[in-house]
């Protein structure tokens, strides 16, 4: 169940694993999410926190409306490592920072342009991503919390049918070289 899935990117290991979270822990956390043009795998995401946390989301602005934003913010979340984490790491660290890689940009040279060291967890949404991540920095492993979870799939959405033996193949998603 996807709910269950994004729950867990949520849960005690990610939200409470600082001392400045435990001393906020009593209210709402403010969570910042930095999406740029493309929410698609973190919509979900803001319908479940939303009812629990107070969320902004960050597609485009200024850096200095970003630095307002993580300023504002208990948890700073990336959901790309992207030029938004790029930017963010460079200013001065106001907040926790959660980072979500997904696949494609493990394989370009971002990555190694991002400040690891003010990030405070890394997301991958498989091992063999984490793998190539690593791979190419092992460093990140020392500089900052690694976890997989991968993306979630709300099956409710899709109804399935009994069909019989043949040639039926389903594939749910886009398909490109990565997939």
């Amino acid at each position: 169940d996807i709910n269950d899935n994004y729950h867990i990117i949520f849960n005690d290991e990610i939200l409470r694993n600082t001392k400045q979270l435990t001393e906020i822990e009593s209210k709402r956390k403010k969570i910042a999410l930095f999406c740029g043009p493309d929410d698609k795998f973190i919509r979900h995401i803001i319908e479940r926190q939303a009812s629990k946390h107070e969320i902004k989301t960050f597609s485009n602005g200024s850096i200095q409306e970003m630095h307002n934003l993580m300023k504002w913010s208990d948890i700073s979340w990336f959901e790309w490592c992207d030029g938004l984490i790029l930017h963010a790491t460079k200013l001065p660290k106001e907040c926790r920072i959660i980072c979500r890689l997904h696949s494609y940009e493990a394989f370009g040279d971002i990555m190694k342009q991002v400040n690891w060291q003010v990030v405070d967890d890394l997301i991958f949404v498989a091992p063999h991503i984490r793998d190539i991540a690593i791979n190419q920095m092992p460093s990140i492993k020392n500089n900052t919390h690694l976890h997989v979870i991968p993306n979630g799939v709300n099956l409710q959405k899709y109804e399935f049918k009994d069909r019989k033996k043949g040639l039926n193949i389903a594939y749910v998603g886009y398909i490109n070289h990565k997939k």
